[in-house]
């Protein structure tokens, strides 16, 4: 189990040039799908994050979202480190916030399925405790385009 933060950038939204200027905050819990002596290690992760994103039109409220994912990951294992890739799908919510004056909301709330793909690594501090690194893309099935990419940090508690 553990939490994390992550800088993200919306690549399918043409209103926001401004790349990792959003970001998100989440929380995930493991399954450990191999032996603890293999050389490569399988985890099956639940992981809900919140996070914001652009509107869709240049004068929009921004959206807020979270989201529900289900991830796959395999990583080769050395003793200190790890680094691997992840995929996996889930549910993703958007609204739009509160608008500003002059703002026009255009987005619709939507609850949506969609897929992440990525590449982490998990570096070992002590006995309970990893710093991990993650790179990750985002495609929610939503009415607006949205290609979410997001660079995380994360630290992780084994029992």
């Amino acid at each position: 189990m553990g939490v994390g933060g992550s800088l993200i950038s919306d690549q399918g939204t043409l209103v926001d040039v401004n790349a990792f200027d959003r970001g998100g905050g989440f929380v995930f819990g493991d399954l450990q799908l191999s032996r603890p002596d293999a050389s490569f290690n399988g985890v099956l992760q639940l992981r809900w994050t919140i996070f914001s994103l652009p509107g869709g039109a240049p004068d929009s409220p921004s959206l807020a979202g979270n989201s529900g994912l289900l991830l796959l990951f395999y990583r080769y294992r050395e003793t200190w480190w790890q680094a691997g890739i992840f995929g996996g799908f889930g549910v993703f919510h958007f609204a739009p916030k509160d608008p500003e004056p002059g703002q026009v909301v255009v987005d619709p709330n939507e609850t949506v399925i969609g897929w992440c793909l990525g590449v982490d690594s998990v570096f070992r501090l002590s006995r309970s405790f990893d710093a991990r690194l993650e790179l990750s893309g985002q495609l929610p099935r939503t009415e607006a385009s949205h290609k979410i990419i997001a660079l995380s940090v994360a630290i992780g508690y084994r029992f």
